[in-house]
């Protein structure tokens, strides 16, 4: 099966994007940082977010071309990658787990007649299949600001919290403890890392594709048109995509996120995210 790049959009929430998205060979991908809970970065220039996400990106370019029987190997060969290149590039060691970058991706490869997928962490497939649309990914209550937004209604009958920075303040200590006890560990979740993450926390599989088809690949920024503003199912986002091209949804995202600037109506963290869209055609 041929897979052919139609668009790819990505839009940062400010100065640096921790997204990422690309294609190589029978690969494609969408790779979401998650944002540093460290004072200062480790590693990277502006973050550890943006400099995994980028050494992610770039070490899946350069397996795609490994012969590899299982895609679900691909974590733990990502990971060999990252930990080597931090050994030798980071300023100090992680002090504790919560301090590992980490990212969240999905990466989908073209066989002869299906698309196989592994994911780890909230990022979204949304593909045409010969019995309909199947979306895979984590979504509804479990997925990034979803699974925030009680936490954030508690914390609001005690303080305002109007701004990202007091949010992010009152939360800052939960969100490293979660962290640190959840990131690659056994009953935790899974995620990209200077660490492997344990085989039963990555998520794989496949789904059938017939004739002409089209593949969506969602960080949950992007998502939050879903999962957040409910404006689009999985269906009218992906048809949108395919109709109006994806920088149509980040306008149609970016203008709601300002609509909405004090987070209230649709509790999330942050204001606006960084958000990504891959779009395939597999034929």
């Amino acid at each position: 099966m041929h897979i052919e790049l139609l668009d790819m959009a990505s839009r940062g929430s400010g100065p640096h994007n921790e997204d990422r998205a690309g294609s190589a060979g029978t690969l494609a991908w969408v790779i979401d940082g998650a944002t540093d809970l460290v004072d200062a970065p480790l590693v990277g220039e502006h973050s550890d977010a943006a400099w995994l996400a980028e050494h992610t990106q770039l070490g899946l370019t350069s397996l795609h071309s490994q012969p590899f029987e299982d895609l679900a190997d691909l974590p733990a060969m990502i990971s060999g990658h990252l930990s080597e290149i931090f050994a030798k590039q980071s300023r100090r060691q992680p002090a504790a787990r919560w301090e590992h970058p980490s990212a969240a991706a999905l990466i989908v490869r073209a066989t002869h007649s299906e698309l196989e997928w592994v994911s780890l962490g909230d990022c979204a497939l949304i593909v045409e299949t010969p019995s309909g649309i199947s979306c895979i990914g984590v979504g509804g209550p479990d997925a990034g600001d979803s699974k925030l937004a009680s936490t954030l209604r508690q914390l609001r009958q005690r303080r305002a919290l109007s701004t990202e920075h007091e949010r992010r303040s009152e939360l800052l200590p939960r969100l490293r403890k979660g962290r640190g006890e959840n990131l690659n560990q056994p009953g935790g979740y899974g995620v990209i890392s200077i660490t492997p993450p344990p085989r039963e926390l990555i998520a794989a599989g496949q789904v059938p594709v017939a004739g002409i088809s089209h593949a969506l690949l969602a960080t949950d920024g992007l998502m939050r048109l879903v999962e957040i503003f409910e404006r689009h199912d999985a269906r009218s986002l992906l048809e949108t995509a395919k109709a109006n091209g994806l920088a149509s949804l980040l306008d149609e995202l970016r203008s709601l996120e300002a609509d909405d600037s004090d987070c209230l109506d649709h509790p999330r963290l942050k204001q606006s995210d960084d958000a990504t869209g891959l779009l395939l055609r597999m034929s």
